[in-house]
């Protein structure tokens, strides 16, 4: 029921910013007869990028066997008030970035392990940051070793392409590109974004894409 309500929610919300999205079809055949445990390797293009997997893979459960993923967001999010509590609650599991780029970080290598064992799929930006300049950024290979080291069978790796006919995050790359520092992410801002929607002041995005790619075995 709380993933039904929070799918309803996020359809409304992709409405107030005319956005549709569109799934490759012919890439879904490359996660159809995957046996090993599936990990979700999206590009990182937007804020959005998350929650649009999320309701792709929720609507697509009908005719794939492709429960709702369990995504290592950053530990940031952890700190918002309800929109913290609403991300753990539909499976988000916290990170903190360059955790263990160090030594291994074992609270990592524990969440992960739960991960495994709920059968979910893992979904992780392995890039670490939204790529601000639309290119690929440098790989995190934190999580990777945590897979490595604690998964008891092959993981599959899917590399998922994320694209967008209009950038949601467009001002603050634009801000960013000036030198001005990101701005924190703060609940109160979701808030005034749901009221601008009301209201209809968000400006329309148009369309976003979605294409699987063939998996990687780790």
């Amino acid at each position: 029921f709380f993933y039904s309500v929070a799918a309803f929610v996020v359809r409304l919300g992709l409405s107030w910013m005319s956005l549709s999205v569109t799934v490759d079809g012919a890439s879904l055949l490359s996660i159809t007869s995957l046996d090993a445990p599936l990990v979700l390797c999206p590009q990182h293009r937007s804020v959005l990028d998350f929650v649009i997997i999320g309701l792709m893979c929720f609507q697509l459960q009908p005719i794939l066997p492709l429960q709702l993923p369990q995504v290592a967001a950053d530990a940031e999010f952890s700190n918002l008030p309800f929109l913290g509590w609403a991300l753990s609650g539909l499976g988000a599991f916290f990170v903190r970035r360059g955790g263990g780029a160090v030594q291994p970080d074992p609270a990592l290598r524990a969440k992960v392990g739960r991960v495994f064992q709920s059968g979910r799929p893992l979904e992780v930006f392995l890039e670490g940051l939204r790529s601000r300049g639309r290119r690929q950024l440098r790989l995190r290979t934190g999580l990777l070793k945590a897979l490595r080291d604690i998964a008891q069978r092959t993981v599959a790796l899917v590399p998922l392409a994320m694209s967008y006919e209009l950038l949601p995050d467009d001002e603050s790359l634009f801000r960013e590109m000036c030198g001005l520092p990101r701005d924190p992410l703060r609940t109160s801002d979701l808030f005034f974004w749901v009221l601008r929607g009301i209201r209809g002041e968000l400006p329309p995005i148009g369309e976003a894409f979605m294409r699987f790619g063939h998996d990687q075995i780790l």
